[in-house]
């Protein structure tokens, strides 16, 4: 990353002016007040009475650029501390005096007239270093907000003005007083960190399962890119304006999500002070999933079917965050405009995996007044590659010829032994990142798990919960230290999982054919895949199975139900009807499959088993 860094020794033995030369070289850009606002920084730490205190070999960073947000961090002391945990304490320096502070008004956001409040602006800069570089998992990171030339009194109003409770950093006027702060946390320097700091780049880290955390502390849960900032400006324009529904469509890894996130955070805080009352709706699974790991704050994940009892008669004063919107029954988000409410809404055609879908509905919305369209561009997912999204698709089509890659390691293997040492070996060398391995939601699944082949090392868990828990398996990682060593497979889709790695495993349900996937519903447990399907085609009714549990409630059968409706087709004279049915069915698997091997950030491994008449 750009900026100066160096030992402390080497900082305070080098002349400033030196120094800021360097910095120009580096920001050409930069104007006059800003190499000013350097060597000011850069002498007051120098002739801080405590700065000897720290070690010689304590790393010193001044103007450390953090590529996420296209700002850098004003000074960075790192460091060890006495248990050995790397240590990063970042500063925002300012210097205002009392005048120009009286004179300012500031705000959570850079808007004219306004000063962007300072201690949002160094918790963003801290978010950045944890999240997005390469390094920031391995830190314990400490903000501060420096004010040289006001006094104490004068620049707590500054912090006084800020609406976030979760962002009130620690606020000084005197550098020794942050050097201080400093020499708390760090006992030693380290070599390895002022290597860390040359050489850190840019790789996000925080997965979405993560981020919905910022629900519970009501933090800011994603830096956003530029498009992402930009669309969330017109989203609260539009709102302003009146516009009742906003649609957010983009590719995987566009951050419609984020952006949903965002939002329902910042109206969190709005809402207290009497605005829209904030529901975010995060499609059924995922909210299951949710609800399980942020039980403080279950409630907040609200489910689409609940909507009517929740909103009510006072629908207009709710903004409603929908993700995953095209999942929802027909009929929800029309009601939920008639009882008034503003509706924040992302989906993706690509995305949809049953035919009983809102896909229908959310079209009809288009040519409303109050309509409003966002459409994401940029996919910021895959490592900052180009292809990753253009060899997947290739390879759900049939399409063999990958182009290559140095940002995203995609692969795809015929050879189940290859394919398990890949998986093997990715965890072995990179023990701090998250891998998720999926799919084999199909009967044969037995062949590719411990349960049928002894050369295998994965395992299956069926079940809802037995689902919700294998994402905080995930997350947690240390996969190869439990299980006996052996690995978890996820058998559904799980449009909230966000992995530096996945590796994707085809059973019987997919076979690759030189048109890309065609389903196999024989083999498939994608029941209600199915259903939909038959519902669709309008023959589901009379082939619909019910049973009785043990409190006598009358439900679905849906393995009987999917069995009647694979006799239906196999029949005589039905081979029009098959044909259909079949179609439609691999296309919703596909998409199936591309939900799955697009949640990779770094990497995605898949494999294909070649069974007597594939690629034909």
């Amino acid at each position: 990353m750009q900026g100066l860094v160096c030992p402390l020794r080497e900082f305070l033995a080098e002349k400033t002016e030196h120094q800021v030369s360097l910095l120009r070289s580096i920001y050409p850009e930069a104007k006059e007040s800003q190499a000013r606002s350097w060597s000011v920084l850069m002498d007051d730490v120098k002739s801080a009475g405590n700065i000897r205190d720290l070690p010689g070999d304590t790393v010193i960073a001044v103007e450390y650029a953090l590529s996420v947000d296209g700002m850098a961090i004003d000074l960075i002391i790192a460091g060890l501390s006495a248990s050995g945990r790397k240590v990063a304490v970042i500063v925002e320096s300012k210097q205002w005096d009392d005048a120009y502070i009286r004179s300012h008004e500031f705000s959570i956001d850079r808007v004219p007239e306004k000063e962007l409040n300072p201690q949002i602006q160094i918790r963003r800069h801290e978010i950045g270093f944890k999240d997005y570089l390469n390094i920031g998992g391995e830190y314990d990171v400490h903000p501060y907000v420096y004010i040289r030339n006001s006094t104490y009194g004068t620049a707590k109003t500054v912090a006084l003005s800020n609406p976030k409770p979760s962002n009130m950093i620690p606020v000084y006027t005197d550098m020794e007083a942050v050097v201080g702060s400093a020499r708390g946390f760090i006992c030693e320097g380290s070599s390895k960190i002022n290597e860390d700091l040359v050489s850190a780049w840019y790789e996000p880290s925080k997965g979405i399962m993560r981020a919905m955390g910022s629900i519970v502390t009501k933090e800011e849960p994603f830096l956003l890119t530029k498009e992402q900032e930009e669309a969330v400006k017109k989203i609260k324009e539009s709102v302003r304006k009146g516009k009742k529904i906003v649609r957010i469509t983009g590719p995987a890894g566009s951050g419609k999500t984020a952006i949903l996130l965002n939002l329902y955070v910042e109206y969190l805080h709005e809402g207290s002070r009497g605005g829209l009352r904030p529901i975010f709706v995060s499609g059924a699974q995922n909210t299951k999933v949710y609800r399980n790991k942020y039980p403080e704050v279950q409630y907040s994940f609200s489910y689409s079917y609940g909507l009517e009892r929740t909103v009510g008669n006072e629908g207009d004063s709710y903004i409603i965050f929908m993700d995953e919107a095209q999942h929802n029954a027909e009929g929800i988000i029309t009601n939920m405009i008639r009882q008034g409410a503003t509706l924040i809404i992302c989906y993706d055609e690509g995305q949809v995996i049953n035919d009983n879908n809102a896909l229908q509905e959310l079209y009809m919305l288009q040519g409303r007044e109050d309509f409003a369209a966002i459409e994401l561009q940029e996919s910021v997912r895959f490592n900052g590659s180009r292809v990753a999204e253009r060899n997947i698709r290739a390879c759900l089509m049939g399409e063999m010829a990958f182009a290559p890659d140095d940002r995203f390691e995609f692969q795809m293997f015929t050879d189940f032994t290859a394919f398990q040492e890949k998986i093997l070996c990715t965890m072995r060398a990179y023990p701090d990142r998250t891998v998720a391995v999926t799919g084999l939601l199909c009967s044969d699944a037995e062949e590719h798990t411990v349960d049928g082949n002894l050369s295998s090392r994965l395992f299956t868990r069926w079940g809802y919960g037995s689902e919700c828990a294998w994402m905080r398996y995930v997350q947690e990682k240390g996969y190869l230290d439990r299980n006996g060593g052996d690995i978890w497979v996820g058998t559904w889709w799980m449009p909230g999982l966000d992995v530096d790695y996945v590796a994707v495993i085809a059973g019987g349900d997919a076979i690759m054919t030189e048109k890309g996937i065609a389903g196999d519903p024989g083999v498939s447990k994608h029941y209600k895949m199915m259903m939909s399907v038959a519902d669709k085609m309008g023959f589901l009714g009379e082939l619909t199975v019910m049973r009785t549990g043990q409190d006598r409630r009358a439900t679905v059968d849906n393995y009987g139900t999917c069995q009647n409706i694979l006799r239906y087709i196999n029949q005589s004279g039905k081979e029009t009807v098959k044909e259909k049915f079949l179609a439609r069915f691999s296309y919703l698997l596909r998409n199936n499959y591309y939900i799955m091997m697009s949640r990779g950030r770094k990497g995605c491994f898949v494999y294909f088993a070649e069974r007597e008449g594939d690629r034909k």
